[in-house]
């Protein structure tokens, strides 16, 4: 499953529900079975892996969540919303500078990073012409995310 918010937006979760409740979804010829993982675990599970962040991946299944209904095949169902980060700040560095982030509360939480070339005009050398290149490295964020500097 894969949940996504736009910039400047996080994922709050709503609700989750892990089983076999409806045959419309996962139907394969089998009866309905009518099971379902305990709601409130598998609301904490999904919130403890998505809530905050932009983009969340993961993949539903007994291994996760418990095997309600053994034997079926279940699905998961959610619902969530993206919400506006208060205080959220944007800031841009060029490619070996550094970067001096402050946080009055002394807590820093990474939300997004792009390291790379795009169509806006930053970190500009007029040497090379940069018109049509654009780059990014997709692990951007889980890399700043997962840096652990201390000074």
């Amino acid at each position: 499953m894969y949940l996504t918010c736009p910039d400047e937006y996080v994922i709050e979760v709503l609700s989750a529900m892990y089983g076999k409740t409806d045959e419309r979804y996962c139907h394969d010829g089998q009866e309905i079975c009518d099971c379902e993982a305990d709601r409130n675990a598998t609301l904490a599970i999904v919130q403890s892996k998505c809530n905050k962040m932009q983009r969340c991946r993961f993949v539903p299944d007994s291994n996760l969540f418990g095997d309600p209904c053994e034997g079926y095949r279940k699905y998961l169902h959610l619902t969530f919303k993206c919400i506006g980060i208060p205080g959220i700040i944007s800031k841009y560095v060029c490619e070996n500078k550094t970067l001096e982030l402050d946080c009055p509360n002394g807590k820093l939480k990474i939300v997004k990073a792009f390291f790379g070339r795009s169509a806006k005009p930053y970190c500009l050398d007029e040497t090379k012409d940069t018109s049509s290149t654009t780059c990014e490295n997709s692990e951007a964020t889980y890399l700043m995310q997962n840096m652990y500097v201390f000074y």
